[in-house]
């Protein structure tokens, strides 16, 4: 059984967290909300894939945030495949999880997961979160967390990009989309050559942001693969050093 929190809302860029201040060290850029007035929003995403190329700029953007079972080994082997189990009840996996849609309806997921100690989160009801939230986005390469919504035993990055192929909606990732009873033929070798690189960590007037540039291997649901490259991401992660009400929706699932 998975217990997971989500918070979502959909906005124009007016993300809100209720951390305490961080400590990590970010760069003032008070200069850069002026790339709105250049023909697009903040947040913006670019790759290339099957020799296309993909922008996203902001056109829709969501966002929220998660805890999952943690380190998770197999239980039993039952008809259907394997059972895990709950994993270390001390520990969860905390996620940060982004969502832009561009004007051809192209959805880009990206998902930031670190693995903390319960005594070490803050908590809202059944609700684990880091007292620095900032710890998921510090910059320099990232893990790919490739066992992600199965045993859940690596912290990282993730990345979902679901698109139409003929009259199929189908989606790609970084991470088996099988169910986790399933088995999976994807590894921490199958992101071999790959990054996921913070270049950047700075804030603005209305919240923190990063740069990163990226390029990764993603896989269908039968585990075909296809490669991400020449990827560029801009992206407003929060206001980390507010408190602000914010709308929001609450989900628990089994």
């Amino acid at each position: 059984m998975k217990y997971w929190f989500t918070l979502l809302f959909i906005s124009t860029l007016f993300f809100a967290s209720s951390c305490k201040k961080s400590d990590n060290a970010v760069i003032p850029d008070s200069g850069l909300d002026s790339l709105e007035t250049n023909g697009y929003k903040f947040n913006y995403a670019s790759l290339q894939m099957d020799g296309k190329s993909y922008v996203w700029k902001d056109d829709a953007s969501s966002y929220g945030s998660g805890n999952r079972l943690v380190n998770r080994k197999i239980e039993s082997i039952e008809a259907y495949g394997v059972k895990l189990d709950k994993g270390d009840p001390d520990s969860t996996l905390f996620s940060r999880e982004y969502t832009l849609i561009n004007d051809s309806s192209l959805v880009l997921k990206l998902i930031f997961s670190k693995k903390l100690a319960k005594k070490d989160c803050l908590q809202e009801l059944w609700f684990f979160y880091p007292k620095d939230q900032l710890e998921l986005f510090r910059p320099g390469l990232q893990n790919f967390a490739t066992d992600f919504d199965r045993e859940n035993s690596y912290d990282g990055v993730g990345i979902e990009l679901t698109q139409r192929e003929g009259d199929k909606i189908v989606t790609y990732s970084t991470y088996s989309l099988q169910f986790e009873s399933f088995p999976t033929s994807i590894t921490n070798d199958s992101q071999d050559g790959s990054y996921f690189d913070i270049t950047k960590l700075a804030t603005i007037p209305r919240g923190e942001y990063i740069e990163a540039t990226f390029k990764a291997k993603v896989f269908n649901l039968e585990e075909e693969v296809k490669s991400i490259d020449k990827g560029f991401l801009r992206l407003r992660i929060g206001s980390f050093d507010k408190q602000e009400d914010h709308s929001a929706v609450f989900q628990n699932r089994d």
